[in-house]
């Protein structure tokens, strides 16, 4: 604990002066230190509505593709048992 405080304590100017300083740089220069930048964005880009399209669509895409491997293996499952099956009747009436 001592060493945290020691470098929180080692500063080459004291918290005080800083903050002074952070005010009269903001007095001093008025057009746009704390000014957002979401000042100067669309409405599009404030909302994120770019991202959150991106990620809908990358969802969609992966759940239709988990969805068509799902459905293209139960095809190809069906046909293999239908085929078996096929067979093993053939063999029955025989």
């Amino acid at each position: 604990m001592k060493q945290l405080s020691s470098e929180f304590r080692d500063r080459p100017v004291p918290p005080l002066d800083l903050a002074i300083w952070g005010i009269e740089y903001a007095v001093r220069h008025p057009n746009g230190t704390l000014a957002t930048p979401l000042k100067y964005q669309s409405w599009m880009e404030q909302n994120l509505i770019d991202v959150y399209a991106f990620l809908f669509f990358n969802f969609t895409v992966i759940l239709l593709s988990i969805f068509l491997t799902i459905k293209a293996f139960i095809k190809f499952c069906y046909r293999i048992y239908i085929t078996f099956n096929t067979k093993l009747h053939k063999r029955k009436q025989t």
